[in-house]
């Protein structure tokens, strides 16, 4: 039952039933904030996964284009330069690649909030609408 689902209170409704009805309803309402909570952290978590398959494929893709670039353009620049100058230079440009696909993964991530910001003003409003009821 919602907050604004209540029903209206009698004027002969006495306080032990009352008690009893608030402490019904806050159970109630306990149930679906965690139920609340629960979807929303699986939401982000689900999220945190995407970003965290984007990472992973981009250091595939460094791996296996250090290893294959690397074999032919040392090959190729072998041929005009000593083949451990050519190997160098290889290896650096690739690395920075791979630098620049990881950094992109782990930009997504710090962007996501792992905080439950619909589960806390539910709560919010949940603990205003409880302190009304107790005035």
């Amino acid at each position: 039952m919602t907050p604004a689902a209540a029903r209206p209170v009698g004027e002969g409704t006495n306080v032990g039933a009352l008690m009893s009805r608030l402490g019904a309803e806050a159970g109630t309402l306990i149930r679906q904030e965690v139920r609340l909570a629960t979807v929303e952290m699986t939401e982000k978590a689900a999220a945190a996964g995407r970003h965290g398959a984007v990472m992973a494929v981009g250091a595939l893709v460094s791996a296996v284009s250090f290893m294959t670039l690397t074999a032919a353009l040392v090959v190729g620049l072998g041929k005009v330069m000593e083949i451990w100058t050519a190997a160098l230079v290889v290896g650096l440009a690739l690395a920075v690649v791979g630098y620049g696909v990881v950094r992109s993964g782990v930009a997504s991530l710090r962007q996501m909030s792992p905080t439950p910001t619909r589960t806390l003003a539910t709560w919010k409003e949940s603990r205003s609408w409880a302190q009304a009821l107790v005035r």
